[in-house]
């Protein structure tokens, strides 16, 4: 621990201090920069509030209380973001250096997601994005906050970049497009200062976020749309108009047995070329399961010259955004912390982020120092 703080945990403090020198001055960037570090410190510890470290060390005080109120949501959420962003640039610069071949490997994919933060305000009344809502996680609805993150993958790492809430009468993949414009156009700035373009880019999505706005922007910006269809979707296959539902159960099962027979050990899919009525284009449509599940999975892509391994390899970088959720939730245990109204709350959650981007450069650094630790989660 006292390498990774000497080594890694510098490089972010230096970037603390330049990226809050514009808001702060030299006393109160030196007293933020003293809370953010016990936090940091007590989270490697497993000590996840500010309540917590305190009271561990039998300290009564106040004063770190005080000093964390003094900073608004709204100084926290853009040091956390920027802080985050100069990560991933330096790590996409040194990426677009190097050939062709390291960039396939790195799978380089933007995902973009949705969780629910369950958490409950006294007096939730007036409260925009504040609701009750259906949580995946705990299989009903529960009161609290809808979070829409997007970041991107490169190799096994996660660079969580930019996040908003969004409410209960706003459409999650309308609004989805101003945070996958927010990302590309730091694509832009390091091919552009590299002097390089950019190739194979993909955005990964679950079947939430199909959408013509979406789909569209990204052909205009050479970006693969990576999606999950509805099974009752028409298509038209070998121009005949048919939905997934029937091609699964009159094609694939079928000739999922003959291939089974020859080859038992291995993987069987389909891609096929197909239009996609509701979207009104051509798209490359993968049909699969995945290892020893009873249901057949489809995908499609807007890249017509895709690989069937490349599509479900960059379609499947989206676990890691999900992982990242759950460090946020079942390991940082961000509901142990309190919020009283939603300004409280983005505070609260731009912390975590930030302590989930260092616990996680934690988890990268002893996996590349010390062997014994290789495949070792965080927690």
């Amino acid at each position: 621990m006292k390498l990774f703080l000497q080594e890694k945990y510098k490089e972010s403090t230096d970037l603390i201090n330049d990226l809050s020198s514009q808001q702060l001055n030299k006393k109160n960037k030196s007293r933020l920069k003293k809370v953010l570090d016990v936090m940091l410190v007590g989270e490697l510890y497993g000590l996840h509030t500010l309540k917590s470290i305190l009271e561990n060390l039998q300290i009564r005080s106040s004063n770190l209380y005080k000093i964390w109120q003094e900073q608004t949501y709204l100084q926290i959420k853009n040091m956390v973001m920027r802080l985050s962003a100069s990560y991933f640039t330096k790590e996409l610069r040194d990426l677009v250096s190097k050939s062709e071949s390291s960039w396939s490997r790195s799978s380089v994919t933007i995902i973009v997601d949705d969780s629910i933060f369950k958490h409950w305000l006294k007096d939730g009344e007036g409260e925009i994005f504040y609701g009750k809502y259906f949580s995946g996680q705990h299989h009903c609805s529960v009161y609290g906050f809808q979070v829409q993150l997007i970041g991107v993958a490169l190799g096994e790492t996660f660079y969580p970049l930019f996040f908003q809430l969004v409410s209960k009468a706003e459409k999650s993949k309308k609004k989805a497009l101003s945070l996958i414009k927010k990302v590309h156009s730091i694509f832009e700035q390091v091919a552009d200062s590299q002097g390089v373009v950019i190739p194979n880019l993909y955005l990964s999505v679950d079947s939430g976020f199909t959408d013509e706005d979406l789909i569209a922007y990204c052909e205009s910006k050479s970006i693969g749309f990576i999606g999950v269809p509805k099974k009752t979707n028409i298509f038209t296959i070998d121009k005949e108009r048919t939905n997934l539902k029937t091609v699964i159960e009159q094609r694939y099962l079928e000739e999922e047995k003959v291939f089974k027979n020859k080859k038992p050990n291995e993987a069987f899919l389909i891609r096929q070329k197909a239009y996609f009525h509701a979207e009104d284009r051509e798209v490359i449509l993968l049909f699969f399961r995945l290892n020893g599940s009873k249901k057949v999975s489809v995908l499609f892509c807007s890249d017509l010259s895709i690989k069937s391994k490349t599509l479900r390899r960059r379609f499947f970088q989206r676990t890691k955004i999900e992982l990242f959720f759950r460090l946020l939730k079942d390991t940082l245990k961000i509901q142990k912390s309190t919020s009283v109204d939603t300004k409280s709350f983005l505070k609260k959650l731009s912390l975590f982020i930030f302590k989930a981007i260092i616990c996680l450069q934690f988890e990268k650094f002893c996996r590349k120092k010390f062997r014994r630790f290789k495949g070792w989660s965080f927690a």
